[in-house]
């Protein structure tokens, strides 16, 4: 009976398939979307290197203005003194209170310290990226930053996948979107991000069989790293004297749960002051979730997949 059904059940021709789904015309129109959103910032060249490589580096020219680097830069270092006592000298400054020589220190949480780090989330560059990557429906995930001075401690290759406990393979679409703000100038002797161009079509985190070749990323203050949470990556050890500075943002898919507590600690005037978007990345808009016996708000934003569905 069943091999009967199957023989039974009509089989679509391509006319049909080009006119029919519903489904297949919304992703269609997110996707147009998204990419419109890519050209009008000139980054098709970014999205390429995205897909054939793993990463891209944004220069300061495409993502941000110095006096805005500069309000970025002063609102992380004034945080690192008020939590720890401690006012940085980016030239002279060695490893933090508590922190071994070389280690780097995470600052985390720290979205709503100052209304800088929200501009800096809603910055277009990164979110078209985004919407083009994790799609329109993205939530933020996590605003860390790094504090790292000298010493011989590199930060080992891995993945983001991997630290977010994704288990191997990997889904072929990225799950995450890694928009790392260059705080002060990277350089290999400076302590700079590598990463390992080509991993992330390899569908897993690094092995102790598999010879890696890292790309040191050198890059001026004011630019901009994106990376997907499959690609393999770490750090070179600080040899300069003084501090690097970095400040991590990731953008992730909805159903991945943020690394840090937004949907929960924002206050409503925190909304207030941002845009709608803003909202939605803190993941106060999506209808699919976190509703109680009233059920979905449909007036709510859908999930958009950005280009998965062309993976």
């Amino acid at each position: 009976m069943a091999e009967q059904a199957l023989e039974d059940t009509p089989v679509s021709t391509d006319d049909e398939l080009r006119a029919a789904p519903l489904q297949s015309g919304k992703a269609q129109a997110d996707f147009a979307r998204a990419w419109e959103g890519i050209q009008r910032l000139g980054l098709e060249k970014h999205v390429a290197e995205l897909e054939a490589v793993g990463y891209t580096v944004i220069p300061p020219e495409k993502l941000t203005t110095p006096a805005f680097l500069a309000r970025l830069r002063g609102a992380f270092c004034a945080t690192v003194e008020r939590r720890t006592g401690i006012a940085l000298d980016l030239e002279r400054t060695g490893a933090l209170d508590g922190q071994g020589a070389g280690a780097w220190a995470p600052f985390t949480f720290l979205l709503f310290e100052d209304p800088v780090f929200q501009e800096a989330i809603l910055n277009p560059v990164p979110l078209a990226l985004a919407d083009y990557t994790v799609g329109r429906s993205c939530m933020f995930s996590t605003c860390i930053g790094l504090v790292k001075g000298p010493g011989d401690a590199p930060l080992g290759l891995h993945t983001d996948n991997g630290a977010l406990a994704v288990p191997a393979p990997y889904p072929a679409y990225p799950l995450l979107l890694n928009c790392t703000w260059v705080l002060t100038d990277y350089t290999k002797s400076g302590g700079a991000l590598c990463l390992v161009p080509g991993s992330h079509s390899l569908g897993h985190g690094p092995r102790g069989d598999e010879v890696a070749q890292p790309t040191a990323i050198e890059a001026p203050a004011g630019s901009m790293v994106v990376w997907s949470g499959s690609i393999w990556h770490g750090s070179y050890p600080r040899r300069d004297p003084g501090l690097r500075l970095t400040l991590v943002t990731i953008y992730t898919r909805p159903f991945v749960i943020p690394q840090e507590r937004y949907r929960e600690e924002v206050t409503q005037e925190i909304l207030d002051a941002n845009p709608p978007r803003f909202a939605e990345l803190m993941g106060k808009n999506l209808y699919q979730y976190s509703f109680k016996e009233e059920g979905y708000d449909l007036n709510k934003v859908a999930l958009t997949p950005g280009k998965s569905w062309w993976d």
